[in-house]
């Protein structure tokens, strides 16, 4: 039997109220939308993860059984 998967996608681009935020703040903005890409894997139930910053979008193909966001 063929598990399901879903397709979750996340903005992660910022908000136009925080534009003027300073460049040590983007920096560190920028660390954890890449740890979240890289933390999330096949043991959270997650089979495919794609950060792309140019739109501002993390996608991800999870297993509804095994992976929630409250995790």
């Amino acid at each position: 039997m063929a598990t399901e998967t879903r397709t979750l996608s996340l903005p992660i681009q910022l908000m136009a109220s925080e534009a003027n935020l300073s460049d040590d703040w983007r920096r560190r903005w920028r660390f954890h939308a890449d740890g979240l890409a890289q933390t999330l894997g096949p043991r959270q139930g997650v089979s495919k993860i794609e950060l792309d910053r140019s739109a501002g979008t993390l996608t991800v193909d999870y297993d509804p059984d095994r992976f929630s966001l409250d995790q």
